[in-house]
């Protein structure tokens, strides 16, 4: 399935954004803001419909035609919430430093983290029993 029409549109954006940037970088008269830092990256939350339309297409029983247009909307707007996941993380990474506390962890883990070679052996020991329900 070619994905030329979300490649080209994830380009254009990245291209956008690298000619708006250095264009701030070097001109002495200021048209409009600075891109905003990553952390602030965002967008309405209606996008996700096109997310839908693209799961639709490419999984229903439709025409080629269609299903190509489902998987570009897919390729188009994973790569959109992947962005604003990673903007996500770098706010949360950025709070962490900050010395909040991260949201949604418990204190214990945050007092006492397991410890790789007790998860293994926790891991190892329920991989010998036998499952539930089969008796030998």
């Amino acid at each position: 399935m070619p994905f030329f029409p979300a490649l080209l549109a994830l380009e254009s954006l990245g291209a956008l954004a690298l000619c708006w940037g250095l264009y701030h970088r070097i001109s002495r008269t200021r048209l409009g803001e600075q891109l905003a830092p990553l952390r602030d990256f965002t967008f309405t939350d209606h996008l996700v419909w096109g997310l839908i339309a693209g799961i639709v297409l490419f999984v229903l029983p439709v025409p080629d035609a269609w299903r190509g247009t489902g998987a570009n909307l897919l390729v188009f707007f994973g790569a959109l919430y992947a962005v604003r996941g990673l903007a996500v993380l770098a706010w949360y990474l950025e709070a962490s430093r900050a010395g909040a506390p991260p949201v949604g962890l418990p204190r214990p883990l945050l007092e006492k983290p397991f410890e790789f070679e007790q998860v293994l052996s926790l891991m190892r020991e329920a991989m010998k029993r036998e499952p539930l329900g089969v008796t030998s």
